[in-house]
């Protein structure tokens, strides 16, 4: 008889967070972060400071470029973090940024978007309209607004006004030749 591998049970650790770290805060969510400042070396190419170029090592017998030379570069690493249990007895690094302010403001937006639904909704349903009714709503359109009698006395005051800012003084010569002010 064959036996099958039943689920296995997650398996938590202690989260503790990683030799040299400190807390840095925590996520909006109540996630506590944490700092890792490191000195660490990277590989980078070897730059061959007279001509500017990759150096190469070269083969032995016919002195052709065979392998490209690279050197150690030493760099401050500084790392934000949250620590997680994957469930395996294995603790992981989950690097965090905070969310920029055009993050926020969307994230508002949609917020803001999904209450006015609701609320639209709600608003509907308690007036007794159904989904054919607000469909045959918006299929009239949108309303137009009444057409406003405009009123020649109005016209005249602008004008009157206009001629006072000016200082009362002429566009331009009535007769030719006479001076522009």
């Amino acid at each position: 008889m064959t036996r099958s591998m039943q689920a296995v049970v997650p398996q938590h650790a202690t989260l503790v967070p990683p030799l040299g770290s400190k807390p840095a805060g925590q996520t909006p969510e109540g996630i506590p972060l944490h700092r890792l400042i490191q000195r660490r070396t990277r590989s980078v190419p070897d730059i061959d400071e007279k001509t500017g170029k990759q150096r190469w090592a070269l083969h032995p017998q016919n002195n052709m470029p065979l392998i490209p030379l690279r050197k150690p570069e030493e760099y401050i690493s500084d790392e934000l973090f949250f620590i997680e249990s994957d469930g395996q007895f294995n603790i992981n690094k989950i690097p965090y940024a905070f969310p920029t302010d055009e993050q926020i403001a969307a994230e508002k937006r949609a917020k803001g978007i999904a209450e006015l639904k609701d609320s639209l909704a709600e608003t509907l349903y308690d007036r007794g309209m159904t989904g054919a009714d607000l469909v045959a709503l918006a299929a009239k359109g949108p309303a137009e607004p009444e057409a406003v009698a405009e009123d020649p006395e109005e016209d005249e005051l602008l004008e009157a006004l206009k001629a006072e800012a000016d200082g009362g003084l002429p566009k331009g010569p009535s007769e030719p030749g006479a001076p522009s002010y």
